[in-house]
């Protein structure tokens, strides 16, 4: 498994920083985290196939990352942390507290990747068998 921080996983032009909607880090956060074999056999795939599951996997981690995000929350408040309302008036934890969400993005990608061999071997043989052989 490959060490992937926050800053591997920041988009590289304006074009898709913009994009409100941007999956990008999403899907970097468990692409770059993926062992070799897992990702050889999810790239052999049929393209609408791949992309099915590539889908499937970003909201894996999409719900991952929500619930590590939540996780923090709630535990800094157990500890003690005071929410704060932001200049754009949203509420925040205080600094102390706070955290830059993309670390949890990567835990969230990284763990998802460490599932990947079990989730590939649970697909449908149907699909297993479209995927290349990896010794």
């Amino acid at each position: 498994m490959n060490n992937v921080t926050a800053k591997d996983i920041q988009v590289k032009t304006i074009r898709t920083d913009a994009n409100p909607h941007n999956q990008n880090r999403v899907r970097k956060s468990w692409v770059l985290a993926c062992d070799e074999a897992s990702a050889t056999r999810l790239q052999s795939l049929p393209q609408e196939i791949k992309f099915m599951l590539y889908g499937v996997i970003d909201t894996d981690v999409s719900d991952k990352w929500i619930e590590l995000m939540r996780n923090h929350y709630n535990d800094s408040l157990a500890a003690g942390a005071k929410p704060v309302i932001d200049r754009d008036g949203s509420e925040r934890l205080e600094d102390d507290y706070c955290v830059n969400s993309d670390d949890h993005l990567v835990q969230a990608g990284s763990i998802i990747a460490a599932q990947l061999p079990e989730y590939i071997e649970s697909l449908p043989e149907a699909i297993r068998k479209q995927m290349a052989v990896v010794a």
